[in-house]
């Protein structure tokens, strides 16, 4: 049977380790969460051309280090999106509607990862960029 100072060094060893493994997954959603930003914008960004090169110019795309806005002039429907240090995280928006933000969740791995979480599951790029892109086209 554990004396009560086994028990409370134990619980403390315990806590140590969640901290540490908490703060190693914090330091690795700053260090990788920017890249992850920046490829999100990116298919963004290529979508729009895609759309564009399929008749008249109908997005409107204004991007920054830390920003990015689209606009669809067929359907007046624009897409906020901006990268928040805090978290970090990714806040977004459609037309005007509530902000929501996108999360970086630290894969499972040898290899250090993040995947962004996006209406609370994690999904690869190429669909979170699609289902942001038919919130803004399908008016």
């Amino acid at each position: 049977m554990q004396t009560l100072m086994e028990i409370v060094r134990d619980q403390e060893v315990k806590r140590t380790r969640e901290q540490e493994f908490l703060m190693e997954a914090q330091s690795i959603r700053r260090s990788l969460g920017p890249a992850r930003w920046e490829e999100l914008c990116s298919g963004i960004e290529a979508e729009c051309l895609n759309i564009n090169g399929a008749g008249p110019r109908r997005m409107n795309v204004n991007r920054n280090a830390l920003s990015m806005s689209v606009r669809d002039s067929l359907t007046g429907r624009g897409l906020r999106l901006s990268y928040n240090n805090v978290g970090p995280c990714i806040d977004w928006s459609v037309s005007g509607g509530q902000t929501r933000n996108m999360v970086f969740q630290v894969a499972d791995g040898p290899v250090p990862a993040v995947l962004l979480v996006f209406e609370g599951c994690p999904f690869p790029l190429g669909e979170i960029v699609h289902d942001l892109m038919i919130r803004i086209v399908n008016g």
